[in-house]
């Protein structure tokens, strides 16, 4: 079954968003576009030219990389040079290629979390804090039909997510009062009559770099022509990110041996 390219990677940054890349580390969207369906995706750590050719053999529609392929400028896309050559067959082909680098690393629940768990490595916390996201809260009114699809929309931004809990929400039905003037294209009522409406008030928590993408899908997923809704800051703590993972064995093991896991493990 196709998926939207834009639709995959919206899941995608939902749970590992650009935001957290370290400052530099050019991830995202780096060959082709997102504008298209797409059946087969491959994972990869590098983008090598024996990566492309394995792409084009198999019919992939979307490469993501952890190495970001394009980290410094090309000066010449010439066909006689490898490197440059596998960006011209990803292009050829239309096979877009996204990187998740740092971002992948620092987000919780991450690459190095799955490495802790891989190695049985527990109580983890980061080594080095790089981000930190104070805690908004969006509360908006609508007819109480459109509850699921709104509610919906804004999870599909990554609102809602709290700690090992996604799609959390809150609503409240209330009755809702307005009069549409002459210049209003209203969805519901007439103009100049006063009209009430069953709404309901659905609440969602967000970091704070999430806003515009939470309001953007808020306006898109609403009927009304002027939605009514709050942001509210929150004093709640606010979400720490970092780089690295420090943790504890369930029991000493020497250093030898947990190399060895460590190999074993992640097949060095």
């Amino acid at each position: 079954m196709s998926l939207e390219a834009k639709e995959f990677i919206t899941k995608f940054e939902s749970f590992c968003p650009l935001w957290l890349a370290e400052q530099g580390d050019p991830c995202g969207l780096h060959i082709g576009s997102l504008d298209k369906k797409i059946d087969r995706v491959m994972m990869t750590l590098d983008v090598r030219p024996e990566v492309v050719s394995e792409a084009i053999e198999k019919d992939i529609d979307l490469i993501v990389a952890k190495h970001p392929p394009i980290f410094r400028p090309v000066d010449r896309l010439v066909a006689d040079d490898p490197q440059t050559k596998m960006y011209i067959d990803l292009v050829k082909h239309d096979i877009a290629v996204y990187a998740a680098h740092t971002n992948m690393d620092i987000i919780w629940g991450g690459l190095n979390d799955w490495f802790c768990e891989m190695l049985g490595i527990k109580e983890s916390h980061y080594l080095v804090k790089t981000h930190e996201a104070r805690l908004k809260k969006l509360a908006v009114y609508v007819p109480s039909d459109n509850g699921k699809q709104m509610r919906e929309a804004l999870a599909k931004t990554g609102a809602g997510t709290q700690g090992n809990y996604r799609n959390t929400s809150y609503s409240l039905t209330g009755v809702g009062r307005f009069t549409p003037n002459k210049k209003a294209n209203p969805t519901i009522g007439t103009q100049d009559q006063e009209e009430q409406v069953q709404e309901t008030r659905i609440e969602v928590v967000f970091p704070e770099t999430l806003q515009e993408k939470v309001l953007q899908a808020m306006y898109q997923a609403h009927p009304y022509e002027e939605p009514a809704y709050d942001i509210l800051p929150l004093d709640n703590f606010p979400q720490s990110f970092g780089l690295g993972r420090v943790g504890y064995l369930d029991s000493p093991t020497h250093i030898e041996d947990f190399v060895q896991k460590v190999k074993k493990t992640l097949s060095a």
